[in-house]
């Protein structure tokens, strides 16, 4: 599942790479929170700012900018379709300043059967060990028929 924690940054993943450049460091910060994610014990969700500004590209239903609150309430019916936590596989991780730029899949096994899968590439914008806006490419149409009906029709 994707969930959207409290505003701290783990102090942890930050203070582990605090000797580092930004670009250094900031794609550490991120790949630690990856695998954290993948091992359940945080997500990426856990670096976002209070003010993160969430844009999803694209030209389905969901596609759109979001604050924290609403995508938040985005993701709740979609989280609320998976059978247990989406399961994220990092493929690269590039940062350049503050710019950190992710490609991943993922994929989670769905309470009404089957099993969702989805590639991803995220561009985040750091500020002090924080995400503070992130632009998204997914494949909506996957996303979407999880989030509206469970996953009846997902691929």
């Amino acid at each position: 599942m994707i969930h959207a924690l409290p505003a701290p940054a783990p102090t942890a993943i930050v203070a582990s790479v605090a000797a580092q450049t930004d670009e250094t460091r900031n794609a550490a910060i991120v790949r630690e929170a990856f695998t954290r994610w993948r091992q359940g014990t945080g997500t990426v969700f856990d670096l976002l700012s209070p003010n993160v500004r969430w844009t999803i590209e694209g030209s389905r239903p969901s596609a759109g900018s979001y604050d924290r609150q609403a995508l938040e309430a985005l993701l709740a019916p979609f989280n609320a379709a998976l059978a247990a936590p989406l399961a994220p596989t990092l493929q690269s991780v590039t940062a350049t300043g503050n710019q950190v730029i992710v490609r991943f899949t993922a994929t989670a096994p769905l309470k009404r059967g089957g099993t969702y899968r989805n590639a991803y590439a995220w561009f985040l914008t750091m500020r002090g060990g924080r995400i503070v806006a992130v632009t998204a490419f997914l494949d909506l149409a996957a996303f979407e028929a999880v989030r509206e009906t469970g996953g009846a029709s997902a691929p």
